[in-house]
């Protein structure tokens, strides 16, 4: 796979999560929200939007928590998406860049053993 395509790919899965929950939230999000009576908490979660979409958008591509969810939420929350691209590219690309550089420098070398030839890879983060 090209690198371009690559990229293209990953940015569009962010732009179409976003979508789902722009489009898509009136006619299957409003009715449960309206069924178990949970608009005032959905108004506080807009204001919060609203308010802090960047930051909220910008620490989410740092937490565990599946980005999905954030994409979602904010289209449907009504973020702008030009603050919902800029926060994802600004945060995603933070959060695998120094994901990387930790890897590269704290991860052992792979070994290849010339006799054996057998290759063997140790890493130092359990994590990854």
């Amino acid at each position: 796979m090209e690198r371009d395509d690559l990229y293209g790919r990953l940015g569009a899965g962010g732009i179409f999560g976003y979508v789902i929950g722009a489009f898509l939230f009136e006619p299957l999000a409003r009715p449960i929200i309206d069924f178990y009576h949970y608009g005032p908490a959905f108004e506080q979660l807009q204001q919060w939007f609203a308010d802090y979409g960047l930051l909220i958008v910008f620490v989410a591509g740092f937490t565990p928590v599946p980005y999905k969810v954030f994409t979602i939420t904010s289209g449907f929350a009504g973020l702008s998406l030009p603050v919902f691209i800029i926060g994802s590219v600004i945060s995603r690309g933070a959060r695998f860049f120094s994901r990387a550089t930790l890897l590269y420098f704290s991860a052992r070398r792979s070994a290849i053993s010339s006799k054996s030839g057998s290759v063997w890879s140790q890493s130092s983060l359990p994590c990854c």
